[in-house]
């Protein structure tokens, strides 16, 4: 007795102390002792939940409420850390959204928990990291989740394309109707829309229809005044208006023109924007995504500031955000959860030219690490695109080989031998799509017999990694998609949505695509993890898609389902 009473005594002024320092060394002090509670025999255990117990309610007081979880206990689980110096665990321990320790057997538990922690039993689902999808674009996820889906999946020809859209817009409004997702090559006509068809399903309402690749957009004939498009508007740089071979006027159909038209469109509001991202945050989650990039080309310090806006509350992905050439970092905040990321740079093949050339890139590179930039982050997805920033990164290399600037190529969707080699040697990472092997891939069969690229030549995982090259793996949701356990199966089998194959030398392992997403559970790591209804690694690739998503953490906080969802 006369030694609690002294432990109680030294409590009570070691947490008085505590009060006037700062939060994060108490909470250092707080896993140091927690830590050394599974080292003690059970009665000096006893008393370490005792110290832990004062220092929570003396030292943090009025700052903890009584429903806050002091520490979230995850046990009867098969966790895989991808970590390979403790490749396999059945619990873990989570404070301050950080993981703790994890135990590799039931046994290493503690026998009872410590006054207000929170204990979770996973019945036996696997958990494993969250999937860090590297290149997403989240607004326009939200907007696609809005738009009328005119995708290979909900019609075949130009007609169901006129009927979709005339039954699926808002009435009585004279609101623009956007729909998403054609292609030209699986329509029964092989060709794209034009004005003229899309007049058919609405004249008096402007009318946007989007390529399911992203990169090129249909407008009716109201639509295309809305943007004071003509025979007389010039083309600009890197992009393309399709017009009649015989009266010269412009067909609707625009290439490589996003810039073009954003900055004719109506802007969405703020509000509109936020609602975007909580539509988009809905899909990630429930999909295990736990952080994402949002690769904007034209993003700036405001698309930072809204991210921030969003919060924990409507985006609780961690978010990492690509920024346009030439932006102030000085001048964007950051916060947890969110920061300024990589400069997006665009190099893009239209009518036969490179935008732009392999000087002017070269330039763009130099300038943004010269200003400061932590990288950038190059599109390039025709072969010619791919070489090009290969060579520009290439001849920087060199130059910043200490500066820690991080060079990526984003897509690399063509690449042959020669193409793989020249981004082995440029020192490059590779953020790649794998995910468009089945939505895209009969697009891809269609093309080949055409001229285009050979299968084998096409998101080329398996020649990537043998010849050392770094990978990424992204969706570029919405244009791809945003769920890891399909871009997995498509890594893996290599099969169309028809069920062909697409590069079968190109295929890789389920652990090596697995490992592609990046992310370890390990003591010290931020707890984004996933609770899955079946693992992966011991799952046929053809059934990886009817493994379930149980529940998503982010920093150790549940965020799907909510707080009325199911939980084993």
């Amino acid at each position: 007795m006369a030694i609690l009473v002294g432990d109680m005594l030294l409590a009570f002024f070691v947490g008085s102390s505590l009060r006037s320092t700062e939060r994060r060394r108490e909470e250092r002090i707080e896993r140091r002792y927690f830590r050394a509670f599974y080292l003690r025999e059970s009665r000096k255990r006893l008393r370490l939940h005792f110290y832990l117990y004062f220092f929570r309610r003396i030292g943090h007081g009025r700052n903890r409420t009584a429903t806050m979880s002091d520490r979230l206990l995850i046990t009867n689980a098969r966790i895989v850390t991808q970590d390979p110096a403790n490749p396999c665990a059945v619990a873990m321990s989570i404070f301050g959204g950080r993981i703790e320790l994890l135990y590799t057997a039931a046994s290493d538990m503690p026998d009872v928990p410590a006054a207000g922690d929170e204990l979770v039993d996973c019945d036996g689902a696997t958990i494993i990291p969250g999937f860090a999808d590297a290149h997403c674009h989240p607004l326009a996820l939200g907007a696609y989740l809005s738009a009328i889906d005119c995708g290979p999946g909900a019609v075949r020809s130009i007609p169901e394309i006129i009927e979709r859209i005339r039954g699926g817009a808002p009435p009585r409004t004279t609101a623009w109707v956007r729909a998403v997702g054609y292609d030209e090559l699986l329509l029964d006509e092989k060709r794209h829309p034009t004005r003229h068809d899309l007049d058919k399903a609405f004249a008096s309402r402007p009318v946007m229809l989007t390529h399911g690749g992203g990169h090129a957009v249909v407008l009716n004939s109201l639509a295309m005044s809305e943007v004071r498009l003509a025979a007389a508007t010039p083309e600009p740089p890197g992009g393309t208006i399709d017009r009649d071979a015989v009266t010269g006027e412009p067909t609707g159909l625009l290439l490589e023109m996003s810039d073009w038209l954003a900055a004719r469109l109506p802007a969405a509001t703020r509000g509109e924007q936020l609602g975007r991202l909580e539509r988009a945050a809905e899909v990630l989650l429930a999909a295990g995504v736990t952080s994402v990039t949002d690769a904007g080309h034209r993003n700036d310090g405001d698309r930072v500031s809204l991210y921030m806006e969003a919060g924990r509350t409507r985006f609780p992905l961690h978010t990492s955000v690509m920024l346009r050439p030439g932006v102030d970092r000085c001048e964007i905040g950051s916060m947890e959860g969110v920061r300024p990321g990589l400069t997006k740079l665009m190099v893009t093949v239209s009518a036969g030219r490179l935008h732009p050339d392999s000087g002017e890139l070269r330039e763009l590179v130099e300038a943004e690490a010269a200003a400061g930039s932590p990288g950038v982050a190059i599109h390039a997805v025709e072969r010619e695109a791919i070489l090009a920033a290969a060579e520009a990164l290439r001849s920087i290399r060199g130059m910043v080989a200490k500066s820690g600037f991080v060079m990526r190529i984003e897509h690399a969707a063509e690449a042959p031998p020669e193409v793989v080699a020249a981004i082995a040697e440029s020192g490059a990472a590779v953020v790649t799509q794998p995910g468009f092997i089945y939505t895209r891939g009969d697009r891809y069969l269609a093309a080949a017999t055409e001229g285009g690229p050979a299968p084998d030549n096409l998101y080329p995982l398996r020649a990537l990694i043998d010849s050392g090259v770094p990978i990424g793996v992204g969706s570029d949701a919405p244009y791809g998609t945003w769920r890891p356990l399909e871009v997995l199966r498509a890594a893996v089998e290599r099969l169309a949505a028809s069920g062909r194959v697409v590069g079968a030398s190109q295929a890789i392992s389920v652990g090596e695509a697995l490992g592609l997403y990046g992310g370890s559970l390990r003591a010290g790591v931020r707890a984004d993890f996933v609770v899955l209804s079946g693992n992966p690694l011991r799952t046929e690739p053809s059934r990886l898609k009817e493994i379930e998503v149980i529940a998503t953490y982010v920093g150790g906080g549940r965020v799907w389902p909510g707080a009325g969802g199911h939980l084993p």
